[in-house]
């Protein structure tokens, strides 16, 4: 991904300016781009359950939140509770929802076979 390709760019002492905000580091772009891949994949998961677009973000808010690529299975950080899935307040999602299901398109219906 983009976001891959910059990281790879930066030194531990990178500064880096966003289109708006804060300048930040090397370690907020990293968390960042573990933040954008979590939403992706509850997208495709929500999806693939069958939820339909329009009751994705409140579905999303009942997944328990995957824990960061960058946690080991055993840390207290990869043990959900059970809270919200979205790791960004769900009122800047919206759009992100829309766009995920079109780009996923229409999905197969899983069936079971009857012979």
């Amino acid at each position: 991904s983009t976001l891959d390709f910059v990281i790879s760019l930066l030194g531990g002492a990178s500064l880096v300016v966003p289109g708006h905000g804060a300048v930040v580091g090397r370690k907020f772009v990293e968390e960042q781009r573990e933040d954008i891949a979590a939403v992706g994949e509850l997208i495709r998961g929500l999806a693939m359950a069958g939820v339909p677009m329009g009751e994705a973000l409140e579905a999303g808010e009942q997944t328990p939140r995957a824990a960061p690529l960058a946690a080991g299975l055993g840390s207290a950080e990869a043990r959900s509770e059970g809270g919200t899935g979205w790791p960004f307040a769900t009122h800047y999602l919206d759009q992100a929802v829309v766009r995920g299901y079109e780009h996923l398109g229409p999905l197969p219906r899983l069936t079971l076979p009857l012979a």
